[in-house]
């Protein structure tokens, strides 16, 4: 910090620097560990995977019947998803999708605000963290160079 001719000051640390560090430094899991829409490791874009709707009669705060049915490539599922709110009180507003069986989405807990038919919204699938997931995202020939799991590591299950 100081340095003069005849005199040079300074601080020295310790190796426990290195106890902060997080071990292992990659864990090897079955699952995919990458965040899905994430640039730097999935790569897969959101909007080639976004869909738009409104609200249908039959809505609750917890279970949305869309007024169109939202049409899915195979394999790409909104179980784990995001719906986005664009009109209504709850405009700009996000929340979780447990699940969608083709003709309602199933939410993992309720808007702020009342949700009323007409609503308009927007949904992006989510992923199961598997190779079977990847695929259909990627294609098959993408899938094994950008999937973030180990597929020859057993999973909990299988190993006990």
């Amino acid at each position: 910090s100081k340095v003069g001719r005849t005199l040079a000051t300074g601080t020295a640390e310790g190796y426990s620097f290195a106890l902060n560090q997080q071990t292992p430094r990659q864990t090897l899991q079955p699952g995919c560990r990458w965040t899905l829409y994430d640039p730097d490791t999935c790569t897969v874009v959101k909007a080639s995977f976004t869909y738009t709707s409104s609200v249908g009669a039959g809505s609750t705060n917890i279970t949305i019947v869309p007024v169109t049915a939202i049409t899915l490539p195979t394999g790409i599922l909104l179980d784990q998803g995001t719906i986005t709110f664009t009109s209504g009180r709850n405009s700009g507003l996000s929340m979780s999708i447990q699940t969608y069986d083709g003709t309602t989405i199933r939410l993992t807990r309720t808007f702020l605000f009342p949700i009323a038919p007409g609503d308009a919204f927007s949904v992006s699938a989510g992923c199961a963290h598997t190779v079977a997931a990847c695929q259909a995202f990627q294609g098959i020939a993408n899938s094994y160079i950008n999937f973030g799991g180990q597929i020859y590591i057993p999973n909990q299950e299988a190993s006990l």
